[in-house]
C-alpha cells in the first residue's frame, strides 16, 4: 500500500495535523499555571470554637448573711440565801452576716479567715418559790454573738463542694432580770464572754460567685462565777451578788455567700 503525502491527504486530516500540536500545547501551559487544587479537609471546614471560661475556684474575698438555731442552758442563784436558782434553757434563733476570705492550694485545699456577727433571740423566763414569795426571772442570752476564727477545707466534686473544719474565738453577751411578782424588788445584772470555738461545715458552690453552705459550731462557755449586780426597791439601790453557771452554745447555720 504506497504512503500518504501531504499532497495526497484529505483536506480535514490535514486541519487536524495542524491544530493537535497547538491545542497540546495551550492544555500543558494551562496545567502547569493553575498549580494543585486546594484540598478539601476536616481542618478547613472546622468551625474555631471560643475559649472555655476559667475554672472557678474558691480564692477570693466574700461576703454573706445566715441564720440559724441555738441553744444552751444557764443558772442563776443569790448568794448567802436559800432561794432556788433560776435554771434557764436558752435557746432562739438567731441572724446575721460574715464576711470572709479564702485561698485556694492548688486543686484540693482551701485556707481562710472568718469574722460573723449575729443578734441572738435566746431568751427565757421562769418563775420559782421563794421562802413563800414568789420571783420572775428573765434571761436574754445572748443579745448577740460574735466570731473570728480560720477556716481550713478539702474541696472535691470537681471543685464545688468544700468540706471545712474552723475554730477561733467567740463573743457574747447577755442580761438577767429578776424581780418579786407583786413587790418593788427587782435585781439586774449583764455581762460579756470571751471563749473560744469550733465547728464545721459544707459548703456548695451554685456558680464562680454564689455559695450557699450549712454549718454547726460550738461555743465553749461553761463559765461558772460570781457576779455583782444591782438590786432595787423603791427609791433604794444596793450591789447583790449572784452565782453564775453558764453552759456551753451550739448552733445550726444555713448561710449564702457571694465572692468577689
Amino acid at each position: 500500500m504506497p504512503g500518504l503525502t501531504w499532497h495526497n491527504t484529505p483536506p480535514m486530516k490535514r486541519i487536524v495535523l495542524l491544530l493537535a500540536p497547538i491545542a497540546a500545547a495551550l492544555i500543558g501551559t494551562g496545567y502547569l499555571c493553575a498549580g494543585p487544587e486546594p484540598l478539601d479537609t476536616k481542618e478547613s471546614k472546622a468551625v474555631v470554637q471560643p475559649a472555655p471560661p476559667p475554672e472557678c475556684n474558691w480564692t477570693g474575698f466574700y461576703i454573706g448573711g445566715h441564720a440559724g438555731y441555738a441553744w444552751g442552758d444557764a443558772s442563776f442563784k443569790e448568794n448567802f440565801q436559800s432561794d432556788p436558782s433560776f435554771d434557764f434553757d436558752r435557746a432562739g434563733f438567731f441572724g446575721g452576716g460574715q464576711v470572709g476570705y479564702n485561698l485556694q492550694l492548688g486543686y484540693w485545699f482551701v485556707l481562710g479567715l472568718e469574722g460573723t456577727f449575729s443578734g441572738w433571740d435566746g431568751n427565757d423566763d421562769i418563775r420559782v418559790d421563794a421562802n413563800g414569795e414568789e420571783k420572775a426571772g428573765h434571761l436574754d442570752d445572748s443579745n448577740w454573738i460574735a466570731t473570728v476564727g480560720g477556716r481550713a477545707g478539702v474541696s472535691f466534686w470537681q471543685n464545688r463542694l468544700l468540706g471545712y473544719v474552723k475554730g477561733g474565738v467567740a463573743f457574747s453577751q447577755w442580761s438577767f432580770t429578776e424581780h418579786e411578782v407583786g413587790g418593788t424588788e427587782t435585781f439586774h445584772l449583764d455581762d460579756d464572754n470571751t471563749s473560744g470555738f469550733i465547728g464545721g461545715g459544707l459548703e456548695y458552690a451554685l456558680n464562680c460567685h454564689w455559695s450557699v453552705r450549712l454549718e454547726w459550731d460550738h461555743i465553749f462557755l461553761n463559765e461558772s462565777g460570781d457576779r455583782t449586780g444591782i438590786e432595787t426597791s423603791g427609791t433604794s439601790s444596793v450591789d447583790r451578788s449572784w452565782h453564775v453557771d453558764l453552759g456551753d452554745i451550739d448552733t445550726v447555720t444555713a448561710g449564702i455567700n457571694f465572692k468577689f
